[in-house]
């Protein structure tokens, strides 16, 4: 998980994403990279914001509950999409 944190502010958004859905993969092992995938969801590139949340709702970040609900007006649907579903998993 340290290592993958700071791949999370990579100049190269393959990498970012990339980053986040390991992070996820990892799940709530990896609670430490909630504030960096926190910041992830406000990422200029869609799949970035797109792997931040699912990374969020499969590590059970519950405190990042309110970020989540800020991507409801995101401009592309596969954001909103996975950001509905990461506060859907965070409210059960």
């Amino acid at each position: 998980v340290p290592d993958l944190i700071p791949l999370l502010k990579s100049t190269s958004a393959l990498a970012r994403q990339n980053a986040a859905l390991a992070l996820g993969a990892i799940g709530p092992d990896a609670s430490a990279a909630v504030p960096a995938l926190t910041d992830a969801l406000r990422d200029s590139e869609w799949a970035v914001r797109r792997a931040a949340a699912q990374a969020l709702g499969a590590i059970g970040a519950k405190g990042a509950l309110p970020a989540l609900r800020k991507l409801e007006g995101d401009t592309n649907k596969q954001v909103r999409d996975a950001a509905k579903k990461a506060r859907e998993e965070l409210s059960k």
